[in-house]
């Protein structure tokens, strides 16, 4: 008998959908009512899992191809912008906001606590690395990354907004980050003012 699949391994934390959903007022009464009406079943089971429960990846993927239908990429942007920035006061990302506040919080001390916090956000979804940081600029790789992530562009520019949402976080102004492919790894090119 076959074990589960590998794909059916790789999970997200319930409480970063929750966020993405939550999110969706980001775009608007209006898309936010369309968003929740075409997706009802996936945010129904968001909401009847508590955070720290892992959920299969496909349904953030799935989330994540809705949102780009819906409102297009920079509206799939502004929604994982503000899932990170709600997600950092929680109770997963909270704590390393806390300990950068103590330490004096910046935007690449925000980025460099990326590799960290990967981990309690995705399960067997590859790794973050931070390459080179300087004013206004960081570029970090996404390792390994798995293909049901790298498939739907849409998914890897919705990670593109979260690291956004982590610059804005950290006191950065107009945050932008380019998504650069790179075999099984990802580049992601961040600036800020």
């Amino acid at each position: 008998m076959a074990g589960p699949s590998p794909s059916s391994l790789r999970q997200i934390r319930a409480s970063q959908l929750k966020a993405s959903v939550r999110a969706f007022e980001e775009l608007g009464a209006a898309a936010a009512r369309t968003l929740h009406e075409r997706r009802r079943p996936l945010v129904a089971q968001g909401d009847e899992t508590i955070g720290v429960t892992w959920l299969p990846l496909g349904l953030d993927i799935e989330l994540s191809g809705t949102l780009a239908e819906v409102a297009g990429i920079s509206g799939l942007r502004r929604v994982a912008r503000g899932s990170v920035e709600r997600s950092a006061e929680g109770p997963l990302l909270g704590p390393f906001r806390r300990a950068l506040l103590s330490l004096g919080l910046t935007p690449n001390r925000a980025l460099s606590r990326a590799p960290y916090a990967w981990p309690h956000l995705y399960r067997r979804c590859g790794a973050i690395r931070v390459d080179e940081s300087g004013p206004g600029r960081a570029s970090m790789t996404h390792l390994d990354v798995p293909e049901e992530m790298r498939a739907p562009t849409s998914y890897l520019d919705g990670i593109a907004g979260g690291f956004e949402g982590v610059i804005a976080v950290g006191g950065g102004k107009d945050p932008h980050v380019e998504v650069v492919r790179d075999g099984r790894d990802v580049r992601y090119l961040c600036s800020w003012s």
